[in-house]
C-alpha cells in the first residue's frame, strides 16, 4: 500500500527554499485553475474571510487537481469546530 506524501509539508519542513503562494477569495474554479498555472507553490482557499462555501471549495479543489500542477491547495476553514474541518476534508482538502 502506498502512502500519500504532501510535498508542500515536506518542502516547508526542509526549509531549503522560499515558497510562494496566493490566497483565493473569489470562489471561482476558473480563477483557481488559472492561478495554478501561474507557478505558485501553494494556493489557499479562504473560507473565513471570503465568500467560499463548501461547494465553492470543492469545485476549486477539483479544478486544481485536474490541472495536474505542483501548486498545493490549502483550505482555511472559518472556525475550529471539527465539523468545519471535516467538511473541508470531505471536499478534498
Amino acid at each position: 500500500m502506498s502512502t500519500l506524501t504532501n510535498s508542500l509539508k515536506q518542502r516547508l519542513h526542509d526549509g531549503d527554499e522560499p515558497l510562494y503562494g496566493l490566497w483565493l477569495s473569489l470562489g471561482c474554479e476558473t480563477v483557481a485553475e488559472a492561478l495554478a498555472h501561474a507557478g505558485y507553490d501553494w494556493l489557499c482557499i479562504d473560507m473565513e474571510h471570503a465568500p467560499n462555501d463548501s461547494r465553492d471549495v470543492a469545485s476549486q479543489l477539483r479544478a486544481l487537481a485536474a490541472a495536474h500542477l505542483p501548486s498545493e491547495p490549502v483550505v482555511r476553514v472559518p472556525g475550529r469546530e471539527p465539523w468545519l474541518v471535516k467538511r473541508a476534508l470531505d471536499a478534498g482538502a
